[in-house]
């Protein structure tokens, strides 16, 4: 619940009391997958919180970045299609998906 809210403070907690954020719910889907989904749709999320909640999952274990959910996307999928559903005039959006999506890369 904490990665879906984007609270990077909560999820550091759990993290710290032992979760295992390679639990997966009923449609294969990760810690990631829920942080990710939910930092693609809240336009609001600063950058640098989005960041730091990625960092905090994929410290943990970084094999979550190739972790497939129920339709095959792993968490890159789904930051490289919010990319794609961006108005194209919407320039802040796509350059705040953009470097979360580079930053998966590494």
């Amino acid at each position: 619940y904490a990665s879906v809210k984007g609270e990077p403070d909560v999820v550091n907690f759990l993290l710290a009391l032992g979760c295992d954020v390679a639990e997966t719910d009923d449609h294969q889907r990760v810690a990631l997958h829920h942080a990710l989904e939910c930092i693609c749709h809240d336009r609001d999320m600063w950058i640098e919180d989005a960041l730091e909640l990625v960092d905090l999952i994929c410290e943990m274990n970084p094999s979550m970045i190739l972790a497939k959910n129920k339709d095959g996307m792993t968490p890159i999928d789904l930051v490289h299609d919010a990319r794609l559903n961006v108005d194209e005039d919407d320039d802040d959006e796509d350059e705040r998906l953009g470097v979360l999506y580079l930053a998966l890369q590494k």
